[in-house]
């Protein structure tokens, strides 16, 4: 029989139960009626996020230069995923000061020529490669964009972070969805880096209406 308030998303229990190391059956099975001490669990620290079933990747690469072409880097989550990426970092550099464009696909688009996977950070998890798919390519110019424009952000010399200041800056990579990134300047190197987490989606978040 269901309980009053009850909890139904696992992952919190488990994480409980996990950090705790409680024994027997969901530490907090439901939700209290009177006021209780509590902790807010999505500002745990980055080393206990694997108790809540997150799985932390990094991945970074570089596009050769080549004469009268672009250079883009895409990363994909495909449609069957059943995975919420979160990006923690993102960083592009060249060795001029040169403008990239951020595009968006939304539904079905092509790995671009060079095709990677990520490696994993932390290695107490069980899983090990992200459904991500990561690729790069060099296009004669003008290259190819995906279908939503996100806008453009101009690099200088070395490495240039996308700044992720707070949670709430973190950017979402939901399944079905790529971005891809294209340095319109050619005949220049396009250096990559990403810091990610990625766990399976919840029941709730497959489609939100």
């Amino acid at each position: 029989m269901a309980r009053f308030n009850e909890i139904l998303v696992g992952r919190y229990n488990r994480f409980l139960q996990k950090l705790l190391e409680m024994k027997g059956g969901p530490p907090a099975p439901q939700l209290s009626t009177e006021i209780q001490p509590s902790f807010d669990i999505e500002q745990i620290p980055v080393e206990l996020r694997v108790l809540m079933s997150f799985d932390r990747y990094w991945f970074n690469t570089f596009v050769a230069a080549v004469a009268a072409n672009d250079a883009s880097i895409q990363i994909r989550n495909p449609a069957g995923s059943n995975v919420v990426a979160v990006f923690e970092a993102l960083s592009f550099g060249t060795t001029v000061q040169a403008p990239v464009v951020w595009s968006i696909g939304n539904g079905s688009v092509a790995d671009l020529t060079n095709v990677f996977a990520a490696n994993r950070q932390d290695n107490r998890t069980g899983s090990t490669r992200t459904p991500l798919v990561f690729s790069s390519q060099n296009t004669p110019t003008p290259g190819t964009d995906l279908a939503t424009p996100n806008g453009q952000f101009l690099l200088t010399i070395g490495m240039n972070p996308v700044i992720v200041a707070h949670q709430n800056q973190e950017l979402v990579l939901a399944p079905n969805n790529a971005w891809r990134f294209r340095l319109t300047t050619v005949n220049i190197v396009f250096y990559f880096y990403s810091l990610m987490r990625c766990r399976a989606l919840e029941t709730a978040e497959a489609l939100v209406t």
